[in-house]
């Protein structure tokens, strides 16, 4: 791995960029943009457009683009790097490679200063700072920013773009919204349904799964809706509108506002998110530029700041695509179709009676969880199956399969809390199952550790239960600072595994039964709602006397209106299949590594410690039980898990990410 400097050979003429001046930016083109009154090009951003421009069409994967943050013309240099550059996962090679360049910056600051002679690299930095500016050169080399290129990528967006442009294009339009956001999930997402991110977000849209529920998709042990491109993109549009009410509300009592000028904040805020936006608004006013320039948030970073610049970029790249990409051919939107479930039938069935093979009916219903896949549970009613477009249709073939008797799950699931001296196939010897169905049900790994507390899930006929046993131990105490350490297959499933902690508290007050439940990471009232049978969140948020838009602080005591054993049951059962379900998708996804400590720092939260460390929150939480009682506290050390990714095709590290030393 070596450092490549660009040279002026390098640059090809574009029919739609401006021939680059003879000075030192001249390693970053600039690109004639067709903007609009909705999604303008302020002057200030075209040259951070123009670097996105170029992530996306001219930087394969495998560069990093090594650049001045505040002055994205000013590119370095370009590394060659199979691994990321995000400050938590690059290399040493990477590492050495910024750390040389500081020094080279330094020594031209320097040599600037006292006018001296420079050799060709460091006349190669000098030339970016027109007019030799020491001082500007020195503090540059302090803001030294690394982006992943994202060419193949990008080409790899283009073919799934092809085959979802036209629903998403219709739905925007029936939501009222300007077609160019179909442009947004080549930033989110690259235009992977399957998409998955290290903090949690999937599909897309790249929805976290508290939000989904707020969006009216579904989440559980059969279904998770934001993998669905036709569901995901309406919890979108919902979103989306949400965010126009919200912020045009806002700058309405600003003034200075017109409704066309609210775009760019909406787009920023499908990153940074709406109150986010609101806030940056009520500070600074509704004028764009002003709030990059001016608004001073503690996640309002370049990340952030970047967001509706990569937008624009993706737009122009997307639009011109035959000039940037002239050999990727856009196919034209698959044909299938969608007929409703009219009561819950297996996969088996389906195909057996419909004649289509598995792997065909698994791309077409990506919502449906492994769990419907293996067998264990049953594609629910009303759910909308997609199948392969045929001439005859599919009316004869469904109603013949509707005629036949109701199914019922291969397996029911039995919870049993593992106690001292439990092992995986003693367990599965008791329940008469096989230990490596229990294993893999669990997803256990390849030495089945379970430690006291655990609760297992028993794939085995018959009604469900619980059996209790001894309670989940004190997690161990945190290591000094220092590197990443490895972590023993004994430890990951110490702190994996759901557990004693989403059980319903119960307390006799006054000869009556009250129930409560501490609030774990991705709850919502909405979710405690579905999972009681009452509908909707009002009475709870009554009872617990929460105010209306308030987001639910994780750790809270909730108390639940629980009427009897049964609804209680109800109740942790489905609060136990949604947490399964995260837990599972995130394991098919990554495994735990290693551990690194982390001191907290003053302004912390749980929430800021997780997006940082670019883990759930969910999974910060697991290896320090204490955030879920008490915010972290300053100076204190939490164990931050490092994740692997198991197939990194499929995993998101958006294009907007990077880090400034």
């Amino acid at each position: 791995m070596r450092l490549l400097w660009i040279s002026l050979a390098a640059l090809c003429t574009l029919n739609i960029a401006v021939n680059a001046p003879a000075r030192g930016d001249h390693l970053l083109d600039e690109y004639e943009l067709r903007c609009d009154p909705i999604f303008p090009c302020p002057a200030e951003l075209q040259r951070r457009i123009d670097l996105w421009v170029e992530v996306f069409s001219k930087y394969g994967d495998k560069e990093i683009i090594l650049h001045d943050a505040e002055h994205p013309e000013r590119i370095f240099a370009v590394h060659r790097e199979t691994r990321g550059c995000s400050r938590k996962h690059e290399s040493r090679a990477l590492k050495r490679q910024k750390k040389r360049l500081r020094k080279q910056l330094l020594s031209v600051a320097d040599k600037l200063a006292r006018k001296t002679s420079l050799d060709a690299s460091e006349r190669h930095l000098a030339g970016l700072f027109p007019g030799g500016d020491a001082k500007e050169v020195r503090r540059a080399a302090q803001r030294i920013r690394c982006q992943d290129g994202g060419r193949d990528r990008f080409a790899a967006a283009l073919t799934r773009y092809g085959r979802h442009r036209a629903m998403v294009a219709e739905m925007l339009a029936d939501g009222g919204l300007p077609q160019d956001i179909v442009y947004l999930p080549f930033v989110e997402s690259a235009y992977n349904p399957l998409a998955y991110s290290r903090v949690g977000a999937a599909g897309l849209w790249q929805i976290m799964p508290r939000t989904a529920r707020n969006l009216g998709l579904e989440l559980n042990a059969e279904l998770d809706e934001r993998l669905d491109p036709r569901a995901a993109t309406a919890g979108a549009v919902r979103y989306l509108q949400r965010s126009i009410q919200t912020l045009s509300t806002t700058a309405k009592t600003k003034g200075g506002w017109n409704k066309e000028s609210i775009y760019p904040f909406v787009i920023t805020s499908y990153n940074y998110g709406v109150a986010g936006m609101r806030r940056a608004v009520r500070q600074v006013g509704p004028d764009f530029v002003k709030v990059l320039q001016q608004y001073r948030g503690r996640s309002f970073r370049v990340a952030v700041k970047n967001f509706y610049a990569s937008f624009l970029a993706a737009r122009h790249v997307a639009r011109n695509a035959k000039h940037f990409f002239p050999d990727v051919v856009i196919p034209p939107p698959a044909a299938h179709v969608y007929v409703r479930m009219d009561r819950p039938t297996s996969v088996e069935r389906v195909t057996k009676q419909l004649g289509v093979p598995v792997a065909r009916l698994r791309a077409l219903n990506p919502a449906l969880t492994s769990r419907v896949w293996d067998g264990y549970r049953l594609i629910p009613s009303g759910y909308r199956l997609g199948l392969p477009q045929r001439k005859d249709g599919w009316q004869i073939h469904l109603a013949a399969m509707n005629a036949l008797p109701a199914e019922q799950p291969k397996y029911k699931e039995e919870f049993y809390r593992v106690r001292r001296g439990d092992t995986a196939c003693g367990i599965a010897g008791r329940f008469s199952v096989s230990c490596r169905e229990l294993i893999r049900w669990n997803k256990l790994g390849r030495r089945a550790l379970i430690r006291v507390g655990q609760q297992l899930s028993i794939p085995t006929p018959g009604p469900r239960k619980v059996v209790t046993a001894a309670a989940r131990p004190e997690a161990p105490p945190l290591g000094p600072g220092g590197p990443p350490q490895p972590l023993s297959e004994a430890a990951i499933s110490e702190a994996l595994g759901i557990g004693d902690e989403l059980q319903v508290a119960v307390r006799q007050i006054d000869g009556q039964r009250r129930y409560t439940i501490r609030v774990e990471p991705e709850e919502t009232l909405g979710h405690y709602a579905d999972w009681l049978g009452v509908g909707v969140a009002g009475p709870l948020r009554r009872l617990n006397g929460l105010r209306s838009g308030r987001a639910l602080p994780v750790g809270k005591v909730i108390k639940l209106p629980i009427k009897n054993d049964r609804q209680r049951a109800r109740f942790e059962r489905q609060r136990r299949a949604f947490h399964a379900t995260l837990e599972a998708e995130f394991k098919a996804h990554f495994r735990v590594a290693g551990v690194r400590d982390y001191r907290v720092r003053q302004g912390d939260s749980g929430w800021l410690v997780a997006k940082r460390a670019e883990v759930p929150l969910w999974l910060l939480r697991r290896f320090n039980p204490e955030l879920l009682r008490r915010g972290p506290r300053v100076g204190a050390q939490l164990r931050i898990p490092v994740l692997k990714a198991r197939r990194p095709e499929a995993v998101v590290a958006p294009p907007r990410g990077g880090t400034t030393d």
